[in-house]
């Protein structure tokens, strides 16, 4: 396929790339394809914005036939500027690269886990792509720091955990993790959920599960399996670590502050008296410095972590 930015050939291209990604020879995703923008409200009806980023919009939307059901839609354009500089590549292959491979790895690479958002549907238009998942509230994790207790903290960061545990496990990389990221399920605060792969990558390598017997060649070209560059699994750990330094200060904790090892030790102080011995001994595992290690090399692995006694006992 020619690659471009507005040429017939990159158009044509595009479209080609969408047939053979969702109705061609092989393995095949379920989506519906929209002959225009306009026929999505047959499908469901768009209603308010809830979320917006540098890749799309998010809204609450409900069936055209059942206003009563309602899931979270991010709509995301083809052709986004950034784009090119986030993956690497030039123009709509980029795009539509981008856009496939957050679909296969949310329907295809991850199996369900009840803290990783779950796609309920996929629409593509001429312009735009629709993803439908589940509603979760707008609490992230901001709204629960300073909710944290010993319980709570450490149930809310276990979610976490064996979330990231699964998607390492399955060979992706969110590489997007932060606190807009983390939506909660129901104002009680009790259950947690990562949303938006938009930047996430994969490689069959960082793979030590599969589920259903995914085959990553039936699904993308060599050369879309070559390893990306940038993302990998410390950047997520590193995210994590950030995460419960947060918990046991039960506060937003900045990532950049003047002062930083006088400011963490004193406004950002860990609760140690509150969370014990042993969740001080994972923040200085993976919490930022003062805590954690000096360099993002010496973070452990997921499967570490979520063997470290403050999680299971």
């Amino acid at each position: 396929m020619k690659r471009g930015h507005n040429s017939d050939d990159a158009e044509g291209g595009r479209e080609d790339e969408e047939e053979k990604r969702t109705k061609g020879d092989g393995p095949s995703l379920n989506v519906k394809i929209l002959n225009s923008e306009e026929e999505m409200s047959n499908h469901y009806k768009q209603l308010d914005l809830i979320g917006e980023g540098c890749f799309g919009q998010t809204f609450i939307a409900h069936p055209a036939n059942n206003p009563r059901i309602r899931f979270a839609m991010k709509v995301q354009t083809k052709e986004n500027p950034y784009a090119p500089a986030a993956f690497g590549n030039d123009g709509a292959y980029a795009d539509v690269l981008r856009l496939y491979r957050e679909i296969v790895i949310l329907t295809k690479i991850l199996p369900r886990h009840r803290n990783i958002i779950q796609v309920k549907d996929t629409l593509i238009g001429p312009d735009n792509l629709y993803i439908l998942t589940e509603l979760c509230t707008q609490y992230t994790l901001e709204d629960f720091f300073p909710k944290a207790d010993a319980v709570t903290g450490k149930r809310i960061f276990r979610q976490l955990a064996d979330a990231l545990l699964c998607i390492h496990q399955h060979g992706v990389v969110h590489w997007d993790l932060n606190l807009f990221n983390i939506l909660f399920v129901d104002e009680n605060l009790e259950e947690c959920k990562i949303i938006d792969f938009g930047l996430s990558a994969y490689h069959p390598s960082w793979a030590t599960k599969t589920n259903n017997n995914f085959d990553p060649r039936a699904w993308f070209r060599e050369e879309e399996l070559d390893l990306p560059m940038g993302p990998n699994k410390s950047g997520d750990i590193k995210c994590l670590g950030y995460f419960l330094h947060c918990i046991l200060a039960g506060k937003f904790c900045p990532v950049m502050i003047a002062n930083m090892d006088v400011e963490m030790t004193t406004t950002y102080r860990p609760r140690s008296e509150l969370f014990g011995q042993e969740a001080m001994n994972l923040l200085k595992m993976i919490g930022p410095r003062p805590f954690g290690p000096e360099r993002v090399e010496e973070l452990p692995p997921i499967e570490t972590i979520c063997q470290h006694p403050w999680l299971t006992r």
